[in-house]
């Protein structure tokens, strides 16, 4: 699939589960996305308070957001919304069947160029990630709680892009998940060319050790407040 691509992008979490540094923590996710040319909110955690406050300590102004995209339909995902459409009513919105986007996709859509939302998959619920095309690096893939799966959302992202998935950042749903079953989705993970992850939100500390033990170089450690820059060279913390 011909997408284009972007010569960067910087991601900010604003939204994660537990406080850091004067940032708010709360269960839910939402993390910016900056390229040249467009400023994106993928999903937007569940308040619209908890979403302003995190925005105006990071220096972010919301009425700047030109596209939201909602991962999937679960309020921690889509709680924040609000908080968009007070200061920015005019702004685009993208996200699978039950959520609140004005643009509801059905089939894999370019949404600007070389940023891609996915055509949705069954978890329960319908779910999309989103996949930034990084010149000269290869594939950044945003999970909202990969229901159907993360290793799934990266094999869909593969099979439509025909390029490696080589980060994946966001919640991986493995909070709870027997040390088994996170040791799979990491092996699989790597399979399939992933060299990086920053498992946020719903994917809890044993996926973390897990990834940290079994490829030590593969692991990103994220959380609300954290700004990571993508260009050709790979992702690079700037914050946090």
């Amino acid at each position: 699939m011909e997408a284009g691509s972007v010569e960067w992008v910087k991601l900010t979490v604003l939204v994660d589960n537990n406080d850091w540094d004067g940032f708010r923590g709360a269960w839910g996710i939402a993390i910016l996305v900056e390229t040249p040319k467009k400023l994106i909110l993928f999903d937007t955690g569940p308040s619209p308070t908890v979403l302003r406050a995190n925005a105006e300590k990071a220096g972010v102004n919301l009425s700047n957001i030109d596209i939201v995209v909602f991962s999937h339909f679960h309020r921690d995902h889509t709680g924040g919304y609000w908080a968009i459409l007070l200061d920015n009513p005019g702004v685009e919105s993208y996200g699978p069947p039950g959520t609140p986007a004005d643009n509801i996709v059905l089939n894999t859509t370019v949404i600007a160029p070389g940023i891609i939302l996915l055509e949705p998959l069954y978890g329960p619920p319908w779910e999309s990630a989103l996949a930034i095309n990084v010149s000269g690096y290869g594939v950044v893939l945003l999970v909202g709680c990969s229901h159907t799966g993360v290793d799934r959302l990266v094999e869909e992202a593969i099979d439509v892009l025909g390029e490696p998935v080589r980060f994946v950042i966001g919640g991986f749903h493995t909070l709870g998940a027997p040390i088994g079953d996170n040791m799979r989705i990491v092996s699989r993970l790597r399979e399939l060319g992933v060299e990086k992850a920053a498992p946020i939100h719903c994917s809890g500390d044993i996926i973390k050790r897990v990834i940290g033990e079994m490829y030590p170089d593969m692991l990103i450690e994220a959380h609300v407040g954290t700004v990571i820059l993508v260009d050709s060279s790979g992702p690079r913390i700037l914050q946090g």
